[in-house]
């Protein structure tokens, strides 16, 4: 399968890319309202159909997950990735990311942990959405490769220098050698399998730049754990 390499080199490029990406974002959350809709409606009568349905609903989201990172990287490329800031309590937003990953903890018959700071201790001044793509996409990756059995545990706190994101698995930690390339865009790891396009970690990184914040990997063969901290708010 081919993919697109978003190597924008002048601003005709970034504004035809970015034209086509929205109109197949367009189509695809059209399809994704029209399919919950859909079900909604089917539910009662035939559940056997709202199954099957819920399938190709699941795809579309996908789908679309895909466009906004691809928009989003070419965005970041040309230097034009632009933030809505905003007060931010990082406990709404690890309360947030819990809930869309606990579907995929279930299904890989894991546990998901949060540890939460007191209201209003860990706060940012950053854009939401965004925000929510970084710990969606950290979330999303350790819950892909932390085995059975194991535990993710999703938390912020206020530290030292700013308030701090992070999440931490039980899984069998990143190789060495796999460590340098970590947030390249569609650079998977060398012992990786399975789906993936190899871009969760590069809007990461993308969207921990934008922020001005920092981000640290620790990890082992008994784990990993990424923290980002962020500026401190006056």
């Amino acid at each position: 399968m081919n993919r697109r390499v978003l190597l924008i080199d002048d601003e005709p490029d970034l504004r035809s890319l970015a034209r086509e990406l929205l109109e197949e974002r367009d189509y695809a959350v059209s399809e994704a309202r029209d399919g919950a809709e859909g079900l909604r409606v089917l539910y009662d009568e035939r559940p056997d159909v709202v199954v099957r349905s819920a399938a190709v609903l699941e795809r579309n989201a996908r789908r679309l997950l895909r466009l906004v990172n691809d928009l989003l990287l070419a965005q970041a490329q040309a230097g034009r990735l632009e933030l809505d800031r905003e007060l931010i309590d990082l406990r709404e937003l690890v309360a947030d990311a819990s809930e869309l990953g606990r579907p995929l903890a279930e299904q890989g018959r894991l546990t998901l942990s949060l540890d939460l700071p007191a209201p209003g201790t860990a706060m940012v001044n950053g854009d939401r959405l965004r925000l929510g793509q970084l710990l969606d996409n950290l979330v999303a990756n350790a819950l892909k490769f932390t085995p059975g059995g194991g535990e993710v545990i999703v938390g912020a706190r206020a530290g030292a220098h700013g308030a701090e994101l992070q999440v931490q698995d039980d899984g069998p930690g990143i190789a060495p050698e796999d460590q340098s390339q970590l947030y390249e865009a569609f650079v998977r790891g060398r012992h990786v399998s399975g789906p993936g396009t190899g871009l969760g970690l590069t809007i990461v990184r993308t969207v921990t730049d934008a922020h001005e914040a920092q981000i640290a990997l620790h990890s082992s063969e008994t784990g990993t754990r990424f923290t980002v901290t962020f500026p401190a708010v006056s």
